[in-house]
Order: structure tokens, then sequence, then C-alpha cells
């Protein structure tokens, strides 16, 4: 099984689409969905990107994603919001701490100091890595979520 962490391109929108509706319905909420892959596309790759993108591919097909994007709240500065999400059936294999990795990385890279992350059944996971990345001077924990 080979592994590959890459930031999303335009061709990746039909399958980020994909796992946005997959996981809609493991949350039992396929009706709440409202993006398109022509909403991604623009909100992803227009002129004015609100967000950022990571696919993790595994044995060439993208089976998770780790979009995130900046906020700056008044008292704290630069701030990364991520939701992963990641395949059910390639769980436990590592993929998820390096989409984590590659975005602690870029988000650093461009003045991130605090950062909320949201995972689906990962608390703990999240609490173990981030202690690990907070102790050796990372940046401040905002709060960890489970969805």
């Amino acid at each position: 099984m080979k592994e590959i962490i890459g930031r999303a391109i335009k061709s990746n929108t039909s399958v980020i689409i994909s796992l946005i509706e997959e996981l809609a319905v493991f949350e039992k909420e396929p009706e709440a969905i409202i993006l398109s892959k022509s909403l991604i596309e623009k909100d992803r790759f227009g002129p004015y990107p609100l967000f950022e993108c990571r696919v993790s591919k595994v044995d060439m097909q993208v089976q998770g994603i780790a979009p995130y994007y900046p906020r700056y709240p008044n008292w704290k500065g630069p701030t990364f919001h991520l939701v992963d999400f990641v395949k059910v059936k390639i769980k436990g294999k590592g993929i998820v701490n390096q989409l984590y990795n590659v975005f602690w990385k870029h988000a650093r890279e461009i003045g991130g100091r605090t950062y909320r992350v949201s995972g689906f059944g990962l608390e703990q996971f999240c609490y173990c890595i981030l202690s690990k990345k907070w102790s050796s001077g990372f940046g401040r924990l905002e709060n960890v979520t489970n969805r």
C-alpha cells in the first residue's frame, strides 16, 4: 500500500465532494449538504480561495481529505481550523497522522498561532499527537472537538 499526501488539485474536486457525501451518509445527514462540485472549485481554486485542502492517496486513489481554513480572532490572531475525513476502511493505518502533520507544518509556516481540530472519533488521538507538537513549542491548541 503506497501512501501519498499532497495538496488538492482541481481534478480532485469530484472525489472531495464524494467523500463529503460519504461523511454525510455516515453522520445520517445526507440532505444537509449544500456544497456542489462547482462551489468547491470556486471556493478552493477561484481567484479568492477560502480554504486549503490536502488529500491522502493510497494506491493512487484519494482516500482522505483534510480541508482547513484560516480565522482571525481579535485577541488571538491567526487561527487555523481543520476538519478531517478518512475512509473508514483505511483508518488505523497512519493516514490521519500524516494529514495532521502536513496541516500543522503548513499552518505554522504561514503564521498560525492557535489551532482548532474537529475529528470523527479521534479526540484522544488528537490529544496524543498534539501533546508532542505543543511541548516542542509548536503553538497553542484552542480546542479539539469530536463531531
